[in-house]
């Protein structure tokens, strides 16, 4: 409720007055006679907030319908939806993004890869899923943190291959070497060095590629990390993690988090074994990636469905 007191030469003047400033619906609840004419005090209804209704805790019932709204909107997959759902409504949490982000740290892992030393880092995916770009990027990290940091090129048998990874290091002043075989690769490696291997993009589905893949990798002992579009069809997520997990893959790196309205690839290859390690949030090389967190995406998948948010 919003008072108004105004003085003017007569009662009907001063109603005009209130009218005009306060709307037809103004009420009048007290006035008097002044020397002057008369005093005037009036007052309207312009809807304020129910503070009682806003902080009272959220009904389980409108957190399970939120939660379950979201993981549909992303297109996460209804096997997938179906145990976050459930642990949702066991948990009994008092809002969706804490109830989703509890889960969400129950059913997947969250391991940052961060600037990792003594063992090669191995970026391995389908093609055009953004390898030879993470690979700049985590060189880029290494680079500003003062490491040490050698970038390999597996992806020699692809024409330009080898130079789109040196126009993307170049500027850190990095030189990358193609690797043929996993004895080059393990020949880099040193305890105090960032050792980056961009390998040749894998179709999932092609199972002697697959083989190829993992064959080439094994004895090279790196730590295999698959980088996955956000805007992967999620049922098509789950299949290529099964995929390059088989190949040694064992977290995952989310590219185009900014170019994707919806991320449910991202919650099915976790909810599918891997750790959830960094995104890729900007086109920019030299923007960091941040860790995937439980908090994080539950974020981002709630207030993505809402529309409160846009992709970048």
């Amino acid at each position: 409720m919003r008072l108004r007191t105004l003085r003017a030469r007569s009662l009907p003047e001063a109603m005009r007055q209130l009218r005009a400033e306060l709307g037809e619906d103004v009420i009048i609840i007290a006035s008097r006679e002044t020397a002057d004419g008369v005093e005037v005090t009036a007052a309207e209804e312009h809807g304020e907030e129910d503070l009682t209704a806003l902080l009272a805790p959220a009904a389980a019932g409108s957190v399970q319908a939120e939660v379950a709204a979201a993981l549909g909107f992303h297109g996460v997959p209804p096997a997938v939806r179906g145990v976050l759902e459930a642990e949702v409504a066991r948990a009994q949490a008092g809002d969706a993004q804490g109830a989703l982000a509890d889960v969400l740290a129950r059913q997947v892992r969250f391991e940052a890869l961060g600037l990792p030393t003594g063992r090669a880092v191995a970026l391995v995916g389908p093609p055009g899923a953004g390898k030879t770009a993470v690979v700049a990027r985590i060189a880029t990290a290494a680079r500003l943190a003062g490491r040490a940091t050698d970038v390999l090129c597996g992806d020699t048998a692809r024409a330009g291959g080898l130079e789109q990874l040196r126009a993307l290091v170049a500027p850190l002043g990095l030189e990358p070497e193609p690797v043929g075989t996993p004895s080059d690769v393990e020949a880099r490696v040193r305890a105090d060095a960032v050792v980056l291997v961009d390998t040749a993009g894998v179709n999932p589905f092609r199972s002697g590629e697959v083989a190829r893949l993992a064959q080439w990798l094994a004895p090279a002992r790196a730590e295999v990390v698959l980088v996955l579009p956000a805007g992967t069809d999620a049922q098509d997520a789950i299949e290529i993690v099964g995929a390059f997990a088989a190949a040694g893959a064992r977290r995952c790196v989310a590219t185009r988090i900014d170019a994707a309205r919806r991320v449910g690839a991202v919650v099915a290859a976790g909810a599918a074994g891997l750790a959830l390690g960094e995104a890729s949030v900007s086109p920019l090389i030299g923007k960091p990636m941040p860790p995937l967190t439980p908090a994080g995406l539950a974020r981002l998948l709630l207030r993505r469905a809402a529309g409160e948010g846009k992709a970048g």
